[in-house]
């Protein structure tokens, strides 16, 4: 399950916030704002992970941690889902 959120993930990032990078460069650990995401990306990354994902964000996973790597992403959505 992990490996298919980590290819969404990849997908969204891509194609929703734009990174512009090869997706395949960027390790699990990266931090992602060093690969350009900031606070607009951010959004649309929550966007499309509401879509793609079907829950939504609550109050208290606006927290910068979940948002640090891909590895955080992929956690964060397994323990949604």
């Amino acid at each position: 399950m992990s490996a298919n959120i980590e290819v969404k993930l990849r997908a969204i990032l891509k194609e929703q916030v734009e990174i512009e990078a090869d997706m395949e460069e960027i390790g699990l650990e990266d931090d992602l704002a060093n690969w350009g995401l900031d606070s607009s990306g951010v959004l649309k990354l929550i966007v499309g992970i509401e879509e793609e994902f079907g829950f939504q964000f609550d109050d208290d996973d606006f927290d910068s941690k979940n948002f640090q790597s891909l590895n955080s992403l992929v956690t964060y959505v397994n323990e949604k889902l």
